[in-house]
């Protein structure tokens, strides 16, 4: 320790405790796979019921360094030290618990060796995706920043799709339009400013309703119903967006349909659709890999599916079809509430019709999302997150 320089640091984020109270963990690293069983495993419980600081080396033991899982029992440390970079198990959950915060020390490991190693996982976070930070263009307008639509649902579940709206508008959207059904128009327009509510046409003139409204993005499923004239609007919207090259976020009840019909909707997909399941959804869409660990799942899922999957959680992983994922880490508690995943509709929506690829939209409003819900704080509503995230996009953009 004394020779990396981390003593001091590590021992300061246990609070000042004596040296000689700092336990090292260092029984295990990142490549184990198998559960701690005999005196290893007993050692560990022994030593999380002691209530000691531990430092763990690399990962705590028992942790696997590329699920995050915890293979039985497992160390519980207080900080751990790991070299060259991260590894997905301080990530993913449990994994990411179980380190407490992580110190990378470099050890002499050239970055040329990524060159050769080629990784594809990555901790989400603003240096991914530098698109979404590039300022307007001055003489710009708001065509140009994209222009998003937003399906709605009935009259009695409007709500969801206009927290879809009002995010996708502080996202960085030029123009916002909430497509309603008659039945749902009043109510959407009473509430709606900024938003534009439009009367949606049946679904075999959606398609041209979409190209003469200049769409360059749809958010379909929250609030949005599971009935035939819904899986015939989704049916619509899929097929508008592969012709286009347009780009089409499914989520929320929109998946639901896909998942009732797999025949129908999964030749649809394809590399202009980000669908954003939570695990229930996942398990329905690909029951199949709903047991498989986090990241190797999604890949898989979006392998199969030909689209960006966004599985949401603690630890939300997000995966292209070629295999590259970002896995989140700022998302606070708080965000398990209602109308969150909304919002997260809405964001990323706006991001891709702003022009960003569909992994990148993906990853940046994931991540925006997560520090929207820092900004709001831990007694955030859902009705909080759209003007927060604003103010979080607005941060990483450059000053004028």
């Amino acid at each position: 320790r004394a020779a990396l320089g981390l003593e001091g640091e590590v021992l300061q984020r246990l609070g000042g405790r004596g040296r000689r109270q700092a336990q090292i963990d260092a029984l295990f690293g990142a490549g184990i796979t198998r559960p701690l069983v005999g005196s290893a495993g007993a050692f560990v419980e022994a030593l999380n019921a002691s209530g000691l600081p531990v430092i763990a080396v690399d990962v705590p033991s028992g942790v696997d360094g590329s699920t995050g899982a915890a293979l039985g029992t497992a160390v519980a440390a207080h900080s751990t030290v790991t070299f060259f970079r991260r590894k997905p198990g301080h990530c993913l959950l449990p994994g990411r618990t179980l380190s407490g915060p992580v110190t990378v020390a470099q050890i002499g490991i050239d970055k040329s060796v990524l060159d050769a190693i080629r990784p594809a996982a990555f901790e989400n976070g603003p240096a991914l995706w530098p698109a979404a930070l590039a300022p307007d263009e001055p003489g710009g307008h708001k065509y140009g920043r994209g222009h998003v639509a937003v399906f709605s649902g009935g009259a009695a579940a409007t709500g969801a799709a206009r927290l879809a709206a009002s995010t996708a508008a502080h996202a960085g959207a030029g123009l916002v339009s909430l497509m309603a059904r008659r039945s749902a128009i009043l109510v959407n327009a009473n509430h709606a400013t900024a938003i534009m509510v439009k009367r949606l046409e049946p679904a075999e003139e959606i398609a041209a309703q979409l190209d003469a409204l200049r769409i360059a993005a749809v958010a379909i499923g929250p609030g949005f119903g599971t009935g035939e004239e819904q899986a015939d609007d989704l049916d619509a919207v899929l097929r508008w967006a592969s012709a286009g090259d347009k780009h089409v976020v499914v989520d929320a009840d929109a998946l639901t349909v896909i998942a009732g019909d797999r025949g129908r909707f999964a030749p649809l997909l394809g590399g202009h659709c980000i669908m954003t399941p939570h695990m229930g959804e996942f398990r329905r869409l690909f029951p199949a890999l709903a047991d498989a660990p986090r990241l190797d799942a999604v890949r898989a899922a979006s392998a199969e599916s030909d689209a960006v999957v966004v599985l949401k959680g603690a630890d939300t992983v997000v995966a292209s079809s070629d295999g590259t994922a970002a896995i989140n880490t700022n998302a606070p508690p708080a965000h398990a509430t209602a109308g969150s995943g909304d919002v997260l509709c809405g964001a990323i929506a706006a991001l891709a019709g702003r022009g960003l690829e569909p992994l990148a939209a993906a990853a940046a409003g994931v991540w925006l999302h997560g520090e929207a819900g820092r900004i709001a704080g831990p007694a955030l509503t859902a009705d909080d997150l759209p003007q927060a995230l604003g103010t979080a996009r607005a941060a990483l953009l450059p000053r004028p």
